[in-house]
């Protein structure tokens, strides 16, 4: 079974947890999410089910992959304006929820973007590095050196790298005080 796949079943990118957490995070960073914006937070890693790695040049295309899936449900609409709007909306949301694709494309990230690494904030740690170990992506992760959280041994401390990485990350495009007030009220996970 592909990595990619592994990561929508059981990983840590699982279909229902993932959209959960990001969601979460959607709400904290910026109210509740409009229609286009929730499809884009349920489906936006749906690319990866089928790449052999997550974080090789096929598995850094699954926002173009999952752009292209909203936009044929988008064809399929043509009748139902309002739909087709909100489809197409979603998909470019999804599209720009990478920052490694926006480098690529030249485009501005989505506030997705800011949402999906806002997980690392407010998912428990031991989920994370549950469903990393179950599906194989912690492996791929740690040895994996373009991350900022790159060095730790372990996965545990690898999600912890990833989390004050996610605060500093997200803090300096959307404002710190989005990120310091959890950190203040002792809301750490894990």
């Amino acid at each position: 079974m592909r990595l990619g796949l592994r990561s929508l079943l059981f990983g840590c990118h699982q279909f229902i947890l993932h959209p959960i957490f990001v969601y979460r995070a959607w709400v904290a960073l910026y109210g509740w999410p409009n229609f286009a914006e929730t499809l884009a937070i349920i489906f936006h890693d749906w690319g990866h089910v089928s790449s052999r790695k997550m974080d090789d040049e096929y598995g850094e295309m699954h926002p173009a992959r999952i752009w292209r899936a909203f936009e044929w449900l988008a064809n399929k609409f043509r009748w139902w304006r309002w739909m087709r709007h909100q489809l197409i909306s979603a998909g470019t949301i999804s599209a720009n929820h990478s920052r490694f694709w926006c480098q690529k494309i030249h485009a501005k990230p989505s506030k997705l973007c800011f949402a999906d690494k806002a997980v690392f904030i407010y998912q428990p740690s031991w989920t994370w590095c549950l469903c990393a170990w179950l599906s194989g992506e912690g492996k791929e992760y740690l040895a994996n050196k373009k991350f900022e959280a790159h060095g730790p041994d372990t996965l545990k401390r690898f999600y912890k790298n990833l989390r004050l990485w996610a605060f500093t990350y997200c803090g300096i495009n959307l404002g710190a005080e989005i990120f310091v007030k959890p950190m203040l009220e002792g809301k750490e996970r894990g």
